[in-house]
């Protein structure tokens, strides 16, 4: 049984709750947490399974208690922004890698979970503007800050989603939805609808790529406008 003290989250929930949450929040808590220390071997795991993309404009993984893993990476394949190469890659697992490995004390037992991988091709115009996104809310990072009279309810067999991007020379930025919030702040709302957007674009046929392009563009505006933070 999966023991880890989240909530549930989805991001192919339409109204993006990604999580079910439990304590009053406000624009003050507007932001992630760190990710947590205790999950430092499952996070390596999975990049090691789901994370075969380099993710310089940003990269989300979904990690449910029961269903399998899951990421979405965005990535420019040169640093010249003339005629930039930008990919997305979508990656899942057939079956839960924690539970089907026993909490990771069997990792062979993952080379039996099939990983279903998509491809897609994206703009830099769009690419570059969701790294700086990604950049923004992730450098907004810090841990929750508790109130007088606030009560927070942890609970296990759930699900966590993650936050990071790839930075050249530096470490990696990695942050966590903090999933005890009844309701996101809107930069954290916005970070949702984009990875639920990220995925359909993804997985969308090339008809409506541009449809979600430009949801995407409309998405990305509102994170790194100026006088939002």
């Amino acid at each position: 049984m999966k023991t880890k003290l989240w909530t549930i989250a989805s991001i192919l929930a339409a109204a993006l709750p990604f999580a079910t949450p439990y304590t009053n929040g406000s624009e003050r808590d507007d932001h992630l947490i760190p990710a947590d220390p205790l999950f430092q071997k499952y996070r390596d795991f999975l990049a090691s399974k789901l994370g075969h993309s380099p993710f310089n404009c940003g990269r989300v993984f979904i990690e449910p208690a029961f269903e399998g893993e899951s990421s979405i990476s965005v990535y420019c394949l040169s640093e010249n922004h003339v005629g930039q190469k930008c990919r997305v890659t979508y990656m899942e697992a057939s079956d839960n890698l924690w539970q089907r490995t026993n909490a990771l004390q069997n990792v062979e037992r993952a080379s039996r979970v099939n990983i279903r991988r998509i491809d897609a091709e994206i703009s830099a115009a769009t690419a570059l503007p969701v790294r700086s996104a990604f950049s923004r809310i992730l450098k907004m990072t810090r841990p929750h800050t508790a109130r007088e009279g606030e009560v927070r309810t942890l609970t296990t067999d759930a699900t966590q989603t993650e936050f990071s991007l790839e930075v050249a020379g530096r470490p990696q930025l990695w942050s966590q939805l903090d999933v005890s919030l009844v309701r996101q702040g809107k930069h954290v709302r916005n970070l949702l609808t984009l990875s639920r957007l990220l995925v359909d674009y993804c997985k969308a046929n090339q008809r409506d790529k541009p449809y979600i392009e430009h949801a995407l563009e409309r998405t990305v505006a509102q994170l790194i406008e100026k006088g939002s933070g």
